[in-house]
């Protein structure tokens, strides 16, 4: 490396040394804020494969919340590769139907795994008015892995979740 001369060990320390001392007073001098929104944590859940099979009851899939919820997560993304088999359909509709169940507050929204566009409308319209899906007043999340828009605009900021009517 011409023209680049090496940082010895004992310099390089020192820097970091100055480097951690600036970082440590700046943040002894914050004062931690509470969110003014909520944060949530949500788990994607692939939909073709839930832990009771395909023939899962609501019970069970109302235990897999339980243990999610159990470990912090607030929701699950539900990852759904069609929209035209029917084992996909019922299995969201038991996933949903354990979430209204429970009355826990868990929310649940789509991850369209590049299906067209008329699926992924189809989809988050059946279950979008139910109280578990995730989103406030007209605004309802799917998330569509292609980046395809539908409704009126991000969900969220800076994420690949969009709104849906």
């Amino acid at each position: 490396m011409a023209g680049r001369r090496a940082i010895g060990r004992r310099r390089f320390s020192r820097y970091m040394l100055a480097a951690g001392s600036v970082l440590a007073e700046a943040r002894a001098g914050m004062r931690i804020a509470s969110p003014t929104e909520p944060r949530y944590v949500f788990a994607h859940y692939m939909v073709c494969c839930p832990i009771a099979g395909h023939d899962g009851a609501v019970a069970a899939f109302a235990d897999e919340i339980r243990q999610a919820q159990a470990h912090g997560v607030n929701g699950f993304v539900l990852n759904c590769g069609s929209w035209r088999e029917p084992y996909y359909r019922a299995i969201a509709q038991r996933i949903f139907e354990a979430a209204t169940l429970l009355g826990t507050d868990f929310k649940l929204f789509f991850s369209a795994d590049g299906l067209p566009e008329a699926d992924t409308i189809a989809m988050v319209s059946a279950f979008s008015i139910t109280r578990t899906y995730f989103g406030t007043g007209a605004s309802r999340c799917s998330r569509l892995s292609a980046g395809t828009r539908i409704g009126p605009g991000p969900c969220l900021p800076s994420s690949p979740l969009r709104a849906s009517r």
